[in-house]
């Protein structure tokens, strides 16, 4: 017992876990140690019976001239940084001294070596960082190590306390009997892995301890862990995540299991997660979800997982909270600590909208205007008039002068609320808490509209919202779920889309907090489909003056509106009045023609279709033949009908076959070989050229034979005897 400087100081840029370990074979122990801002004025000491040892406690001073008093009695005074040892005489116990201080310290249990339970072998140290009063709770799950039972402290800090538990068994000859305490009073309890562990509820504010047994002792022979000291945390002071790492054994330690126990409601334990170093969160494994002892205990469950992975950290998590506490074990030797929770001041204690006063320090309200106050202070208070007083801003609330609950409705800004509750010791405490209420921006806070885009077009959007917004932030996301915004900024560039997208943008002001999930506004780009023209068909040949079939869509066109054109020669394009359907319907052609398809889409341009040739055939005529006439008797000359076209046929009719032509023919080319025809006839023929099926202009010729006398010459006589 006394006084020295044997502390370790440690501080850092971030908030860091600090855990600490006495380390030596069959004498390991391990701690939490709290940040300064959890140390207290008012503690109980919460050990067990030393077996032929010391018990003890070690008081850490943060502030020069701080009194150190147990009983009320004052044991010493320190500077910062200096400690009080204190110990009790060889198998004393010292659980249920009262411990306090005038400047918050930091309390450690240091027993030099225990029992678990007592008689049993098995002895080792034990060393657990102590938590104030101010931080105790009223709910409790207390889990169970895989040795598979466990002891259990309840320590009271005022009179009346009304305890009530399942799962436990009372032990009879170390501390009270039953479960009804008087301040600094504490009854002890014992729990087993196949009973669920213990739940414990109380009607005031108890303090809690967890001891690992001696391994002769537990269910399980093979898990041959010592005794082990671990302050339990309350329901109320669970967390969304807490990080623990092994203790790896060095020297002679024979640790060789390692264990985090986890706590969690029942109903969101699938919720909890694990990431093992810089792994991604998974599922718990390696453990059995276990429920709570009795129907409020049920409520919450348990799950020892191993912590195989002795150079990793492990980081659980859990949106509806948990705690979790560290042990592990060796060879005649364990350690269990407490490993993740809050350490928020519940007694006295005030909430706001039901969050702690030191959850919401520091934070956002957002989209609340309407908020409820509500205060606790479990301990008598002083009854003069006035002992509760509420502060806004540093300006009283007079007309909720010693109320507990009260209403109070807020403009955006930033506000301090001062709770000061005079105990009836006629001390203060006085509890502060600083926030920032912001409306919560809605899609209809923004105003920004989408646009329309030529296909593979990047388009520019443009952040704007309702009037009032002060400085405002954009943010630009790929969904309404998306976590990570695509580019923050006024004005957002996407990237050449081919296709109509949304995104989805947030604002965020000074006096407006960033939309949440699902409540961003949609902006739509619109982008004009793929401009293709499609194809049309088919190429045709049609008879002079006849209309050629309809111009048919083959492959549709990719979008835009219509418009046929013709031309001469595939190369000067002129648009036809009143085409714009997908087809078109030519009239009768005297000439060839080319047409196609425009597909114009807006500003996006115009595109065409190949062009497809519409061939007229010329109308074709036979030779010009001269009609004859002959007497009888006389030689009819050879005449042939033709084209100058190649690839003509030819259809006749000859009304006298006398003249050595048939009646008709079709295909050969006609043809009248001279000949000396001796009678009197008259032949008409019409020959008609045909070219690719189209008729051309027919030619009629006419052979007149006729009877006739050769005339005599009159100047020829006959010279008879002359």
């Amino acid at each position: 017992t006394g006084i020295s400087s044997k502390t370790l100081r440690i501080q850092s840029t971030e908030p860091v876990s600090v855990y600490a370990m006495n380390q030596q074979s069959a004498t390991t122990d391990a701690t939490n140690v709290l940040p300064v801002t959890n140390y207290g004025t008012d503690y109980y000491h919460i050990s067990y019976r030393p077996a032929d040892y010391e018990d003890g406690y070690a008081a850490i001073a943060m502030t020069n001239g701080t009194i150190v008093y147990e009983g009320g009695a004052q044991v010493a005074t320190l500077n910062a940084g200096q400690v009080y040892h204190r110990y009790y005489a060889t198998n004393v116990d010292g659980t249920g001294a009262h411990i306090t201080s005038n400047n918050p310290i930091a309390l450690f249990v240091v027993n030099l070596g225990i029992r678990v339970p007592q008689g049993i072998s098995y002895t080792d140290r034990v060393f657990q960082q102590m938590v104030p009063v101010n931080s105790w709770g009223n709910n409790f799950l207390v889990p169970v190590t895989a040795q598979g039972r466990g002891r259990i402290r309840i320590m009271a800090s005022q009179n009346g306390t009304v305890i009530t538990q399942s799962g436990g068994e009372i032990k009879t000859g170390l501390g009270a009997a039953s479960l009804n305490l008087n301040a600094g009073q504490f009854v002890e309890l014992e729990d087993s892995l196949a009973g669920g562990g213990c739940f414990i509820s109380a009607n005031k504010p108890v303090g809690v301890t967890a001891y690992m047994m001696g391994g002769q002792y537990s269910y399980l022979s093979y898990k041959w862990g010592d005794p082990a000291l671990g302050w339990v945390p309350p329901i109320e002071q669970k967390v969304e995540a807490t990080i623990i790492a092994p203790f790896a054994g060095y020297g002679s330690t024979q640790l060789n299991e390692h264990y985090a126990l986890v706590v969690t409601a029942t109903a969101t334990r699938a919720q909890t997660t694990v990431a093992v170093g810089a792994g991604a969160p998974t599922a718990l494994s390696g453990g059995t979800w276990i429920a709570g002892a009795g129907a409020a205990g049920s409520a919450y469950s348990f799950y020892s997982m191993p912590l195989s992975n002795i150079t990793a950290s492990y980081r659980f998590s859990n949106p509806e909270g948990l705690t979790v506490m560290g042990y592990g074990m060796g060879s005649a030797e364990s350690y269990l600590y407490l490993s993740g929770a809050a350490g928020r001041s519940l007694n006295p204690a005030f909430y706001i909208n039901e969050i702690h006063y030191q959850d919401i320090d520091g934070n956002v309200v957002c989209g609340q205007t309407s908020f409820h106050v509500r205060g606790v202070a479990q301990f008598q208070v002083s009854a003069a008039s006035g002992y509760l007083k509420w502060y806004v801003n540093n300006v009283e609330e007079t007309s909720h002068r010693d109320q507990y609950e009260w209403d109070k409705t807020l403009a955006p800004g930033t506000y301090t609320f001062r709770m000061e509750i005079i105990d009836n010791n006629n001390q203060t405490h006085t509890l502060t808490t600083t926030f920032t209420v912001k409306n919560q921006a809605v899609a209809a806070t923004i105003t920004t509209a989408g646009t329309t885009i030529c296909y593979n077009s990047t388009a520019t959007l443009t952040g704007s919202s309702i009037a009032g917004v002060t400085s405002p932030v954009y943010r630009w996301y790929s969904s309404q779920t998306a976590t990570t915004p695509l580019y923050t900024g006024p004005t957002y560039t996407t990237p050449a889309l081919t296709a109509t997208t949304t995104y989805y943008v947030s604002v965020e002001g000074s006096n407006y907090c960033e939309n949440v999930i699902n409540t961003r506004k949609a902006v739509t780009v619109t982008a004009s489909s793929n401009l293709t023209p499609g194809s049309i068909g088919t190429a045709q040949s049609i008879c002079y003056n006849t209309a050629p079939q309809m111009l048919t869509e083959i492959t549709a066109a990719g979008g835009g509106t219509y418009q046929w054109q013709s031309s001469a020669n595939n190369s000067d394009w002129a648009n036809i009045n009143d085409a714009t359907s997908a087809t078109y319907s030519p009239p009768a052609l005297t000439a060839s023609a080319y047409y196609r398809r425009a597909v114009t889409s807006g500003s996006c341009g115009t595109v065409y279709s190949a062009s497809v040739l519409i061939t007229v055939y010329p109308v074709v005529t036979v030779n010009a033949v001269s009609d004859t006439t002959v007497c009888a008797g006389t030689v009819v000359p050879q005449k042939t009908f033709s084209s100058p076209i190649a690839g003509v046929t030819y259809t006749w009719t000859n009304n006298n076959t006398a003249i050595g032509l048939a009646a008709s023919g079709t295909g050969n080319q006609p043809q009248f070989t001279a000949a000396q025809v001796t009678q009197a006839v008259t032949a008409t023929i019409t020959v008609t050229p045909v070219y690719n099926g189209c008729a051309g202009t027919s030619r009629t010729y006419t052979i007149t034979v006729n009877s006739c006398t050769v005339p005599v010459n009159p100047h020829i006589r006959s010279r008879v005897g002359n």
